[in-house]
């Protein structure tokens, strides 16, 4: 006949799955914000793509944030009538979907709506925050929410950080300069067409009077 566990293992049990189950909070907040964070360098070039208007960048970013105001409701009421476990995972399966979506887009349409549905993923945040606070103890329970709040942070230095490096390593390399990826500052054509012209003079410290940035 198996031996009882001893009030104390039983404890340090439940203080392991509460751990646990804080870490999974902490690694969904923080995918669920990479997600909107780690398209937004290329979203411009995107776009362009589809020869959208300048607007729907706006648009696209202003999605996302309407999605998300307007699932939070929903995943509250979700989250009454069904286990916790069940609505994360929703929200990470719609979350990966939308992602999907953004990247197998065939117009500017596509790529809105797609931006919407990762912001209504981004809505179960709520409910993470009160599992979350159900899980602490009163003592940790601000250091607990802390540490969570800090994954929107990581996510948007991450994000936009690795996407910018992947962008610029693998876009192919310029043709003519004016590629919207590789397009550069007005003023960098004119030095460079004034560089061009200095190269063919002599060298004086005069002839730098003919280099002119606007």
């Amino acid at each position: 006949m198996p031996l009882e566990d001893s009030p104390w293992q039983n404890l340090e049990k439940d203080r392991r799955r509460k751990k646990r189950s804080l870490n999974v909070i902490r690694a969904t907040v923080f995918a669920l914000h990479f997600a909107q964070t780690v398209v937004l360098p290329s979203l411009s070039s995107y776009l362009a793509v589809f020869h959208a208007d300048i607007r729907m960048l706006g648009y696209c970013l202003a999605a996302t944030c309407i999605g998300e105001v307007l699932a939070s409701p929903l995943f509250f009421f979700w989250y009454d009538r069904r286990p916790a476990k069940e609505v994360v995972l929703g929200a990470l399966v719609l979350n990966a979907v939308a992602s999907l979506f953004y990247s197998t887009a065939t117009d500017a349409t596509s790529v809105l709506c797609s931006r919407f549905f990762v912001g209504c993923a981004a809505g179960v945040q709520g409910v993470l925050v009160i599992i979350a606070s159900s899980l602490s103890h009163p003592r940790r329970l601000q250091e607990n929410l802390t540490s969570i709040k800090a994954m929107y942070t990581v996510a948007l230095i991450l994000g936009p950080g690795l996407a910018a490096v992947g962008t610029f390593v693998h876009m192919p390399a310029p043709g003519p300069l004016g590629h919207i990826q590789h397009q550069l500052p007005k003023y960098l054509h004119e030095i460079s067409g004034n560089a061009s012209s200095l190269s063919s003079r002599p060298t004086s410290i005069g002839a730098s009077t003919g280099l002119w940035i606007p």
